[in-house]
Parts: structure tokens; C-alpha cells; sequence
């Protein structure tokens, strides 16, 4: 059975959710994430656990059949890239006889691997979170 890799789809985005679509299926269907990503499974809305570099199969038979005896639960997962990134921010300062003096600070930013379920705050009920939404906050 083939593996589908599960990276962000856009190099400018940081995290974003996998559709309940990718994941719907009759027959079993495997996922990877990279060892330099994280996924973040949610059950019901909730975090259960964050994954890194893992292997995972969704969908059967006996999942079909538990669903129609005992119900469905609401899966998804969140992919979130670990990889560190730059942002670039123009400072202007004031010294004490009135002059300005202008520089460039170079930030390099990254998800706290420990703690990965931080980034559902940045989210605010969006898909996806881009590198630069998350630097300006």
C-alpha cells in the first residue's frame, strides 16, 4: 500500500489542517510526516497528540463497521512545519540628542517543538497559519 507524505502546501505557510476529505476513505490509507514537520491530531475538536516524523493509516473496513455500530468520532490533523525561518524587521531608534538611527533585526522563529499544541492559538479559526502571520504576532 502506498504512503502519502503529508507536508504544508505552500513553502510561506507554517501550519495548516488536512481536510476530514484526505482523510475519508473505505479501504485503509497510510500517511507519513516528515521527520522536519509535526502533526497535531485532533479529536472532537480537541488535541489528543503531536506526532513527529511518524507513520499512520486511517480509514478500513473495521473502522466502517465501529462507525455504524457505535458511532462516528471527528478526526483531523494539523501538519506544521518545525524548520526554523527568518523575518526581517525595520527598527528606528531615537538617541538622546534627537537622532535617528535606522537598522534591520533578523529574527529566526520556530514552533517550540515541546509544546507544539501553542500554535492552535495563532490559528483564530483559519485553515492555515502563514510565516508571516506568526511574526507579526
Amino acid at each position: 500500500m502506498k504512503t502519502e507524505q503529508l507536508t504544508v502546501s505552500d513553502p510561506r505557510l507554517l501550519a495548516e489542517f488536512i481536510g476530514p476529505d484526505a482523510m475519508k476513505t473505505f479501504f485503509e490509507k497510510r500517511f507519513e510526516v516528515p521527520p522536519d514537520h509535526i502533526g497535531l491530531l485532533m479529536r472532537n475538536g480537541q488535541f489528543v497528540q503531536s506526532y513527529k516524523g511518524a507513520h499512520f493509516s486511517v480509514g478500513g473496513m473495521f473502522h466502517q463497521l465501529k462507525g455504524l455500530i457505535g458511532g462516528s468520532t471527528s478526526v483531523s490533523l494539523m501538519i506544521a512545519d518545525l524548520k526554523t525561518f527568518q523575518h526581517i524587521y525595520d527598527v528606528t531608534a531615537r538617541t538622546k540628542d534627537k537622532v535617528d538611527i535606522t537598522g534591520i533585526v533578523v529574527l529566526d522563529l520556530q514552533i517550540n517543538p515541546e509544546k507544539p499544541q501553542n500554535i492552535i492559538g495563532l490559528m483564530e479559526q483559519r485553515r492555515s497559519l502563514s510565516k508571516a502571520d506568526a511574526a507579526t504576532r
